[in-house]
């Protein structure tokens, strides 16, 4: 059979959307995104998603799904007003919101928030939350531990989200570390691989790791450490 351009005009498009119709029936061929955190393999928790892997790239829809939170509790506990595009604002859009405030409010906040809120374990380090995130949670789960009110006490802040969200312009000259950076970056920014070993008082392997990650598994606090490579930092220059 001789096929005519007019014969090809309808017939690609019958084999091309006809076979991905069919990769989806079989499950070959998918257009779901939906982003899935790691769960807790063991303990109480086994199968539960685990906060602490929620990325900046999460949608606070992504969040109220996943953890089965109610959107208007996240929007409320972030000071975000109501008419907010929920599936496109990132967890990690809230530091432009918050910038004003002089706190680092961002991704690792909606962690704690998500974990606490939920009953789910997290380690504590430095995140800022706005007051009004400690508020729900005080209202909200009473089986707060002495160790997290004192941490939501220490680090609850009152702050509101700006109605301007400042984008992000960094100067050369900033330096900000945060739960992502690797030690390449401070390397990257003069700071000799011998220099980490001190600060961190042991041998570095991987500089590609993060920072943050790092000290969780060591045992180390990540605050402490964030503020001294910060510091060999500014002396490099």
């Amino acid at each position: 059979m001789k096929l005519t351009s007019r014969t090809m005009a309808w017939v690609l498009p019958v084999i091309l959307f006809g076979g991905i119709l069919l990769s989806q029936a079989t499950g070959v061929w998918s257009s779901d995104t939906e982003k899935k955190p790691n769960r807790f393999e063991d303990g109480i928790f086994a199968g539960e998603y685990d906060p602490a892997d929620i990325r900046g790239s999460y949608t606070l829809m992504d969040v109220s799904n996943l953890f089965e939170i109610d959107l208007q509790v996240l929007i409320q506990a972030f000071t975000l007003k109501n008419d907010i595009d929920a599936e496109n604002f990132q967890t990690n859009d809230l530091e432009k919101y918050f910038t004003d405030s002089g706190y680092e409010i961002g991704n690792e906040s909606v962690q704690v928030f998500v974990a606490l809120y939920k009953g789910l374990p997290i380690v504590l380090d430095d995140a800022v939350l706005p007051r009004a995130a400690v508020d729900i949670l005080l209202q909200n789960q009473s089986n707060l531990t002495d160790e997290q009110r004192a941490y939501l006490e220490e680090y609850g802040k009152d702050v509101v989200a700006s109605e301007n969200p400042v984008e992000e312009e960094e100067e050369e000259s900033e330096i900000k570390i945060n739960g992502t950076t690797t030690f390449q970056y401070v390397i990257d920014l003069g700071v000799t691989h011998e220099e980490i070993e001190e600060i961190l008082g042991m041998k570095l392997e991987y500089t590609n790791q993060a920072i943050k990650d790092f000290c969780l598994d060591q045992g180390l606090s990540f605050s402490t450490i964030k503020t001294k490579l910060t510091e060999a930092i500014e002396t490099s220059k």
